[in-house]
């Protein structure tokens, strides 16, 4: 299955809805956590039958993943060149200016021809990844439409919302942005004419039109929600096609997994706090430099610039260091290891600083501090509430596995109701979870009374 059939269903969509294809749309992020969450979906929509398509801005980059999955590729629509000119990322409004709505004339190119693949694929259902533009367009078309991400991707719709609560004096800038997106939605939609008549009147109300997976678990959002919704589904990972086996360095030491992408020399501390401790470091690196892969090796790490099966190395290593991705974020804390955080985006500056203040990682942005990268390497390897606490998260998502969240997905998706009894819900299974440990620890309060009581 390939190109040459999308051609022939754009020229003769299947009439019976059944038929249709599911699109699955990603536009942004180059990072292969998003194919490691649609690959797993794309199969299961596949093994149920349902023919897929996924639209991408490279399809040819992505098809060695997709290859042996049995769906479609095609591009995706652009909007035109502009770079907008406003702020750094602060806050939600401005991730969509900076995906194309700053420009309302071109956000209408845009969304006209993403009007026109919808018309010719007649998808029964669109997975929206990453996809603000798209997003849009399938909310004008009045498309079953469900967007899939984590805590970043799928922020709280709340006024004056900061993506750097650590920062001052934010507000008027995120003021600003959230204006200049109410201002050019408003000329978007006046653009679009009779096409927009049902779209919501404001950002907030058409990015709420929308069913939303919120893929993580609550001690892994980035923000505070006073009430999740949409509900927390959990996070899915999944091994890619193109990755390798391998195991441990016959050495000794704390094993220590490190997954980072090495492009300078900023790691060199971290490197020699880790040999310092005497660890047998694996770092994996696939999007790496030459310079700094020999540097890390100098000082006695072992390096992968290929894509790796990580799931293997997970239970018996002692420890995780990554930049704060999620799905190996996820992976290492549900495997029970203790993690530290190199965040290099501020994405991963966000999640690291709400996992800093739950407890459940070390972190540092100061990678050429050689002390404070020597403080949290320590803390990493030898810090025992550190280790209870990834411990006590393991224990209280043992019961989880990423096909959960893919059952969940196409319960919402396609309404499958095969999928409906595989749907765990995370709040009832973590109130059930407290429910036992407090009923444990009762109990052996009581016991440990008793023995105070039989030896007096």
């Amino acid at each position: 299955m390939g190109i040459s059939w999308v051609m022939k269903l754009v020229v003769e969509p299947p009439a019976d809805r059944s038929m249709r294809p599911v699109l699955i749309v990603w536009e942004h992020g180059g990072q292969l956590g998003h194919l490691a969450r649609l690959i797993p979906i794309a199969k299961a929509l596949r093994a149920r039958g349902h023919l897929v398509v996924v639209a991408t801005p490279e399809p040819a980059a992505v098809w060695p993943y997709f290859e042996t999955v049995g769906v479609a590729l095609v591009a995706t629509p652009q909007v035109a060149a502009e770079r907008y000119a406003g702020p750094s990322l602060l806050c939600p409004a401005d991730v969509w200016l900076h995906c194309g709505f700053a420009n309302p004339s071109a956000a209408h190119g845009c969304v006209v021809q993403w009007l026109a693949l919808f018309d010719r694929l007649k998808p029964s259902a669109v997975l929206i990844d990453a996809s603000p533009m798209a997003q849009y367009a399938a909310t004008v078309a009045g498309l079953r439409t469900v967007v899939l991400g984590h805590g970043f991707e799928l922020p709280p719709q709340v006024p004056g919302l900061s993506f750097a609560p650590w920062m001052d004096g934010t507000e008027l800038s995120i003021a600003r942005s959230e204006e200049n997106l109410a201002l050019a939605m408003k000329a978007l939609g006046t653009l679009l004419g009779t096409a927009a008549d049902a779209m919501p009147g404001s950002a907030d109300g058409w990015l709420n039109a929308s069913q939303r997976a919120l893929c993580i678990w609550p001690e892994l959002d980035h923000f505070e929600r006073a009430m999740p919704e949409p509900a927390y589904i959990g996070p899915i990972w999944h091994t890619l096609s193109e990755s390798i086996c391998i195991g441990w360095p016959d050495k000794p030491g704390r094993k220590v997994l490190c997954y980072l992408t090495l492009q300078d020399r900023r790691h060199n501390f971290l490197w020699q706090s880790l040999q310092k401790q005497g660890a047998n470091v694996v770092v994996v690196s696939p999007k790496s430099a030459i310079l700094p892969c020999d540097a890390a090796r100098a000082w006695g790490m072992t390096v992968h610039t290929q894509s790796v099966d990580l799931e293997p190395l997970l239970p018996t290593c002692d420890a995780v260091i990554n930049g704060g991705g999620m799905g190996l974020t996820s992976m290492a804390l549900h495997a029970g290891k203790p993690v530290m955080l190199l965040p290099t985006q501020l994405e991963q500056a966000l999640l690291a600083y709400q996992l800093l203040r739950r407890g459940l990682i070390v972190s540092t942005i100061r990678h050429e501090h050689l002390v404070q990268v020597q403080t949290r390497v320590d803390q990493l390897l030898h810090d025992a509430g550190l280790k209870q606490r990834a411990t006590n998260f393991a224990s209280r998502y043992a019961w989880f596995t990423p096909e959960i969240v893919v059952s969940k997905v196409m319960q919402l998706l396609v309404g499958d109701s095969a999928c409906t009894a595989k749907a765990i819900d995370i709040a009832e299974t973590n109130q059930a979870y407290d429910s036992v440990v407090a009923n444990r620890e009762v109990q052996e309060t009581n016991d440990m009374n008793k023995r105070k009581t039989s030896t007096c």
